[in-house]
C-alpha cells in the first residue's frame, strides 16, 4: 500500500511573525502619515486664521489714517488726547466716561497707542448713499462739517472730528499675549442739519488677539507704532518723536502675531507667528472746504 504524502504545507511561525512585523510597520507609516496630514492641516488653518484677522485689523487701521485730519489731538500739542483746548471733550468725558482698565488713560502718541482725528462727514439721513436711482444724491454727502465759532477760541479750532483711539492692551486670559482694540469719541452732531450720527465705540472693541511683538529693547509690550514727519516741513519723511513738537503725517504699524487655534490641546504644540509691516500717510487736504452749522 502506498504512503500517503503532503505537498502542500500550511505558513510556519517565522512566516507568520514576518507577516505580522510587515503588517504593524505599514500600520506605523499610516498612523505617522495621518498624524503629519492632520498636523499639516492644523498649522495651516491657524497661519490662515491669523494672517486674515492681522489683515482686517490693518486695513481698518489704514483706512482711518488715509483719511485722518490729524495724527494726535488737532486741538492741541504734543500728540496727547485729550488736549484741554479741545472743544468737544477738553473738559466733559464722552457718553459712558472714559474707558477703563486695561485701558490706558493716558491717551498719548506712543508705540502702543495711536490717535487719529477723522472730519465728520455730512451724509444726509434720508439720502446718504445713491440707493435709489429715482433719487439724486444730496450734493453735500461727503462734505466735512464744522463747529459754530466760538469767539474765545482761535479760528483755526473750528473742524469738527471724530477721534479714534488704537490701543495695545494685555490679554487678561493669556498673560503672555495682548490685544489690539479700538474706540471712538465721535464729534459734534449737527443738530440744524439732518446728519447722520456719528457712532460712538466705547467701552473700547478689540480687533485683534495674539499680538506678541515686535518687542524693542528687551521691552515686554510691544512697539506697535512708529511715527513719521518732517521736522520743518524739510526733506523726506523720517521717525519722529511725535511729543517733541513735530507734526506726525505718517504711521509705520509693525505686528507680531501668534495663532495658538481654538483647540486647547493644539495651544502648546503647534503655534504659528505671522508678521506684518504697512506705513500710511494722512491724506485729507488741510484746505478742505467745510460746511458750516449754521
Amino acid at each position: 500500500m502506498a504512503t500517503l504524502k503532503r505537498t502542500k504545507r500550511g505558513a510556519s511561525l517565522v512566516e507568520l511573525l514576518i507577516a505580522i512585523s510587515l503588517f504593524g510597520f505599514l500600520a506605523a507609516i499610516l498612523t505617522q502619515l495621518a498624524i503629519n496630514v492632520t498636523t499639516a492641516s492644523i498649522k495651516i488653518s491657524n497661519k490662515t486664521l491669523g494672517q486674515e484677522a492681522a489683515r482686517t485689523a490693518m486695513n481698518r487701521m489704514l483706512a482711518d489714517i488715509r483719511q485722518a485730519r490729524s495724527i494726535g489731538d488737532f486741538y492741541g500739542a504734543g500728540g496727547k488726547f485729550p488736549a484741554p483746548t479741545n472743544p468737544i471733550y477738553g473738559a466733559l468725558p464722552p457718553t459712558g466716561g472714559w474707558p477703563g482698565p486695561p485701558w490706558n488713560p493716558n491717551m498719548t502718541l506712543t508705540p502702543q497707542v495711536l490717535v487719529i482725528q477723522i472730519p465728520v462727514f455730512y451724509q444726509d439721513k434720508d439720502n446718504p448713499d445713491i440707493v435709489d436711482a429715482a433719487k439724486p444724491p444730496n450734493p453735500f454727502n461727503g462734505f466735512p462739517t464744522m463747529l459754530r465759532l466760538d469767539p474765545a477760541k482761535p479760528s483755526l479750532n473750528v473742524e469738527n472730528l471724530d477721534t479714534v483711539v488704537y490701543q495695545v492692551v494685555p490679554d487678561l486670559k493669556k498673560p503672555e499675549e495682548y490685544v489690539l482694540q479700538v474706540a471712538r469719541f465721535p464729534g459734534v452732531k449737527m443738530t440744524s442739519l439732518n446728519n447722520l450720527q456719528p457712532e460712538l465705540i466705547n467701552p473700547p472693541q478689540t480687533i485683534l488677539k495674539g499680538l506678541v511683538g515686535p518687542k524693542v529693547g528687551g521691552g515686554t509690550v510691544p512697539n506697535v507704532f512708529t511715527y513719521f514727519g518732517r521736522p520743518q516741513n524739510i526733506g523726506p519723511y523720517r521717525k519722529i518723536t511725535p511729543s517733541a513738537g513735530t507734526e506726525a503725517r505718517g504711521v509705520g504699524i509693525d505686528m507680531e502675531i501668534r495663532k495658538l487655534g481654538d483647540d486647547q490641546a493644539t495651544v502648546s504644540r503647534f503655534p504659528e507667528y505671522i508678521g506684518i509691516h504697512q506705513e500710511a500717510f494722512v491724506g485729507a487736504n488741510t484746505n478742505m472746504t467745510l460746511v458750516n452749522d449754521r
